[in-house]
């Protein structure tokens, strides 16, 4: 069930439609003590003032279930206004009583604003939970980049190279030959996380070419 809110003397439902709170013509009688319809009649009347997807919503009732915006009768069928803000006061303008200047301050500044700053608190999480993004992103790239073969790394890459020659003279020929592959000079110029795949290379690389000298020897 959405939560409720008390304006004036009422109660309505807090209902939000893209990001942002509005209210039905339902909710404009009730805190505004007027007779019902009052509010739709109004709109009717200044329609072509209003801008839609701006001043108003029309959501069809699929929708508004789906998305559980409001609670809604089953029997209800087509399409359903939906005031934002700027919608609602520029419709209840001709309300001038004591109770209306009431109405609008509560309602703008305890239902409308306190949904402006849930949103700007989402929106605000979700932008710094992209910024810690891209800096680990950032950080990992640059220990990556850092974090070159230890001394031991370089001794594994060259035992490798040793265990899969077929002869003595293969080693230098399989060392150069890994090294161009990843676009380096010296063990060191390769970023420690391709660890495995120099190991994969150099393994895949030693057998194409003991494949290739028995070819050649028949």
């Amino acid at each position: 069930m959405n939560e409720l809110t008390t304006i004036g003397t009422q109660q309505i439902t807090v209902k939000e439609f893209k990001g942002q709170r509005v209210v039905t013509f339902k909710d404009i009688d009730l805190i505004h003590e007027r007779a019902e319809e009052t509010a739709k009649r109004n709109f009717n009347q200044n329609k072509a003032k209003l801008i839609k997807d701006e001043d108003y919503f029309k959501v069809c009732v699929d929708e508004i279930r789906t998305n559980k915006i409001m609670d809604i009768s089953n029997k209800t069928r087509g399409y359903v206004t939906l005031l934002t803000e700027q919608g609602y006061l520029m419709l209840v303008k001709s309300f001038t009583d004591d109770l209306a200047w009431q109405v609008q301050r509560q309602l703008v500044n305890n239902y409308f604003k306190s949904g402006k700053s849930l949103e700007l608190a989402f929106q605000l999480i979700e932008e710094f939970k992209a910024e810690i993004g891209v800096k680990i992103t950032e950080l990992a790239e640059q220990a990556n980049e850092n974090h070159r073969p230890s001394h031991k790394t370089k001794l594994d890459y060259n035992s490798i190279i040793k265990t899969y020659a077929v002869c003595k003279g293969d080693e230098e020929l399989l060392k150069q030959m890994t090294l161009n592959h990843f676009n380096a000079t010296k063990w060191e110029d390769i970023p420690y996380s391709k660890r495995m795949d120099i190991s994969r290379y150099i393994r895949t690389l030693a057998q194409e070419l003991k494949m290739f000298i028995q070819e050649s020897l028949y």
